[in-house]
């Protein structure tokens, strides 16, 4: 277990170990909202779960992974632009989105 301070004075605990041959850094928790003994035993815990064969890690960044801007804007146009606007307010939305909205892919040097 690490705690780690910043310049601004911020201090998070951390547990360091390798899963599958992988070193993985997971965050415990923020001082003071996490005490050191609170620490210790989400470290340990974390600990015993990869143990038994468990990832906490995976489990973590998949629940971190929530929906996209892209995915979003296009619920957004399935569930009401489209049946609840007109369909020229609703291509106005989609011009928008694809002018200066979306990622775009950008060419280091032209081809």
């Amino acid at each position: 277990m690490s705690l780690q301070v910043t310049a601004a004075g911020t201090k998070t605990f951390y547990v360091q170990m390798r899963i599958g041959g992988t070193p993985r850094r997971m965050m415990l928790g923020h001082f003071p909202d996490v005490r050191i003994e609170d620490a210790r035993r989400k470290a340990a815990a974390r600990r015993m779960e990869v143990a038994a064969g468990a990832d906490p890690y995976e489990r973590t960044r998949v629940a971190r992974q929530g929906a996209t801007v892209a995915t979003l804007f296009e619920d957004f146009m399935e569930r009401h632009a489209r049946p609840h606007l007109s369909a020229k307010t609703a291509k106005q939305y989609e011009d928008v989105w694809r002018l200066h909205l979306a990622p775009s892919v950008r060419c280091a040097s032209p081809a």
